[in-house]
């Protein structure tokens, strides 16, 4: 399944999928494929050039391709360094207005007749492909022109690849009509070390300038031979004349042409681009809606489920419902150094497959995964038709020993990507509380309130690593019933908000 973060509609797949073309030709097809998968999306997603990539996406792809760059240089006994790196990307860029790259997309740029119209277009055409980042020309005149980059609100720095990147851009642009590359100069504003601007100053032929002068070297010409047979005066000023005259309209009802080409085209994959964001909107909005009901569905009857659905005003007016339930606590023990350690990125992979083992125990123990808290994650166990207080408890109890029973499991996966391995500690309580919609009109979520929920927490922070500590009150009837364990001896506990000692005993899975 694919991560809507990596879907958001940061960047098109038109200039993700142009960088494919090159990369296929400056590694291969099969390694291509490879840095996709490790970024998270594959080679078809991209391919579709009406959807988009968000940033996440394109900084975790940008650095697999550079990790692969150095890699090749050295394995060849290459030099890789800051020269080699802002070649690459420079090339990557440069290579961006390629026709195998552009396809439809090239009779547009040369719809614009001549590289300034371009230059002076990019801030637009940017923000139809790319809403990361924001453009604006600071300088236009004939033969130069000044474009200052920086990152739109709320992305961050602007990343040194994209800066060579865009350079290559802008160097190349004129040899869309056959002009020599501009000569491209920078200037970046930094922040704490952050590349926040950076100012790019091109200057170039420009097709505009260069057309007038080719007509008239042709009027000349062709007056040298008409006058050799009519006459200097009148041959030259004549055919001259004419040709100069008839050449400049074919060539102003040309760009006139492609300028209405060039617009009907920027139209289209505008409209394209809004319905790709309109749908994605519509996606995220379906999969929280799909990920609510489930949550609700496993709190409520299925009889009331069903009434929600023929009637969803009913939801919010759901008030708050007392009834007899169990809630668990689960916790990584240390988590809060092992993070210290670690990149953001790094922690969310060694949670994600953390919860992996974690989350079928409350599936198979029929729990409400109510709330995640970090590596912490609360659940909730509600009586379904026909079960007594008694079932409830076992439901909670044998889901807090199925989690520690998958943790060797887990450790091994974690183990095969270099992770050390994690012990976790799981609190158990049962007894009465109030269930119900909290919050406002601008955000409702069904969730549970009482003494309950708090003692639970407070058993999990006080258990051993690797045991369910269990109130003595909220034990099963018959232990049996949650499956292999060993008991501990009970104690008694001093807890947080409460005036009295609590006896308490220690669980631990047993072999089957």
């Amino acid at each position: 399944m694919i991560d809507p973060v990596l879907t958001e509609p940061h960047v098109s797949n038109r200039l993700v999928g142009g960088a494919l073309v090159f990369l296929d030709q400056h590694f291969d097809p099969e390694t291509v494929d490879a840095l996709l998968a490790e970024a998270g999306l594959p080679r078809e997603y991209i391919g579709d050039r009406e959807r988009w990539v968000s940033l996440t996406f394109q900084n975790r792809f940008n650095h697999a391709i550079n990790v692969e760059a150095r890699r090749r240089a050295e394995a060849d006994g290459k030099e890789w360094g800051t020269k080699e790196w802002s070649q690459l990307w420079w090339d990557i860029g440069a290579f961006g207005w390629d026709p195998e790259v552009l396809g439809p997309l090239y009779s547009v740029i040369r719809g614009f007749g001549s590289p300034r119209a371009v230059y002076r277009a990019i801030p637009k055409l940017t923000s139809q492909a790319n809403r990361s980042l924001s453009f604006e020309v600071a300088a236009d005149e004939p033969g130069r022109m000044v474009l200052a980059v920086r990152s739109a609100e709320g992305f961050g720095a602007l990343s040194e690849d994209l800066a060579w990147n865009a350079q290559g851009m802008f160097a190349s642009l004129p040899g869309v009509w056959g002009l020599p590359n501009a000569r491209v100069d920078r200037e970046e504003t930094r922040e704490d070390g952050d590349l926040v601007e950076v100012r790019y100053s091109a200057e170039y032929v420009d097709q505009a300038t260069r057309l007038p002068w080719a007509l008239a070297d042709g009027a000349l010409a062709i007056g040298v031979i008409v006058g050799f047979l009519a006459g200097p005066a009148w041959g030259f000023a004549a055919a001259g004349g004419v040709l100069a005259v008839h050449g400049l309209r074919r060539a102003k009802k040309a760009e006139s042409v492609l300028a209405v080409e060039a617009g009907r085209m920027t139209e289209i994959f505008e409209e394209s681009d809004a319905r790709y964001e309109r749908l994605w909107r519509e996606e995220q909005e379906l999969r929280r809606s799909l990920m609510a009901s489930r949550k609700l569905s496993g709190y409520l009857a299925a009889d009331l489920v069903e009434q929600i659905l023929a009637n969803p005003d009913m939801e919010l007016s759901l008030g708050g419902r007392r009834t007899e339930a169990a809630v668990l606590f689960a916790d990584i023990v240390g988590f809060t150094p092992r993070c210290e350690r670690l990149t953001p990125e790094r922690v969310i992979k060694e949670l994600n497959i953390y919860f992996a083992f974690v989350d079928p125990a409350f599936e198979a123990n029929d729990g409400v995964i109510d709330k995640r808290m970090g590596d912490g994650v609360m659940g909730v166990f509600v009586p379904r038709e026909g079960e007594t207080n008694d079932d409830v408890k076992v439901r909670a109890v044998r889901c807090g020993l199925d989690i520690l029973r998958a943790l060797p499991a887990c450790n091994e996966a974690l183990a095969a990507i270099g992770a050390d391995p994690m012990q976790v500690r799981v609190g158990v309580a049962a007894g009465p509380l109030v269930q119900g919609n909290m919050g406002s009109e601008f955000k409702l979520e069904h969730s549970v309130v009482g003494d309950v929920v708090n003692l639970a927490a407070r058993l999990e922070g006080a258990a051993d690593h690797g045991s369910v500590l269990v109130d003595e009150g909220s034990l099963p009837a018959d232990l049996d019933r949650v499956g292999p364990h060993e008991r501990g001896e009970g104690r008694t506990i001093r807890v947080k908000g409460k005036t009295d000692d609590i006896r308490v005993v220690g669980l631990v899975p047993a072999g089957d």
